[in-house]
């Protein structure tokens, strides 16, 4: 696998489509982002040199569905 903390491929301008090995599953941790939005965040705080600088990977939804368009939207 190359280094992706330097970003060799961003450098060369080459786009490839390598195969990779996944090296680790991480789960998710609860967050909360924005104007209060609950979400779950997979990645985030620390060890970003070892992902590519245009991924990100949060999962929302809501358990509130019932009530959305009785709000008032401002």
């Amino acid at each position: 696998m190359q280094d992706t903390g330097s970003y060799a491929r961003f450098k060369t301008g080459k786009m490839t489509q390598d195969k990779r090995v996944i090296q680790e599953a991480l789960s998710a941790r609860s967050a909360i982002d924005g104007a209060g939005v609950r979400l779950k965040r997979v990645y985030g705080g620390r060890d970003l040199d070892r992902f590519d600088p245009f991924l990100m990977l949060d999962e929302f939804g809501s358990f509130d569905v019932a009530n959305y368009h009785s709000r008032k939207l401002v």
